[in-house]
């Protein structure tokens, strides 16, 4: 994980995220585990073609582990940069944050919901860059 913090008149954080990279022990678990599940699906089905499909799902919904991921925190709002692209959201769209054990929710809503999980952003961090992003939320968001 890489970050900057330029602290000026407009503070602005860039956080590069790639946990694949980052865990490496987990990662040959992970890949394991897929590979088999792909075999076991071209076994079960009788055809390859199952177990790369099967392959590239699974690759699809761990994209978020697998591709690393950039986050640019600056006066304008967060922008998220993936392998897919690139995702501009201004602060006014936040209302609260939320701060957890691997990194820090930042939440549309004032109060949590049922379903407030899958509205907001989690930005995966480090506790030294939990600090820094905290710092700059408590300035353009308020108090979590």
């Amino acid at each position: 994980m890489k970050s900057s913090l330029d602290i000026g008149n407009q503070p602005q954080i860039i956080i590069r995220v790639h946990p694949c990279r980052n865990k490496p022990g987990q990662t040959i678990l992970l890949s394991g585990f897929l590979l088999v599940a792909a075999w076991l699906f071209a076994r079960l089905f009788n055809g390859i073609q199952w177990g790369v499909l099967a392959l590239l799902m699974f690759l699809i919904a761990l994209r978020s582990y697998f591709f690393p991921r950039e986050y640019l925190l600056d006066k304008a709002g967060l922008t998220l940069k993936t392998f897919w692209g690139r995702k501009f959201n201004p602060w006014d769209k936040f209302h609260s944050y939320r701060i957890y054990l691997r990194g820090i929710y930042l939440s549309p809503l004032v109060d949590p919901e049922r379903f407030d999980r899958y509205r907001g952003i989690y930005l995966i961090l480090d506790e030294e860059q939990k600090l820094q992003v905290k710092d700059l939320l408590e300035l353009y968001i308020g108090r979590a």
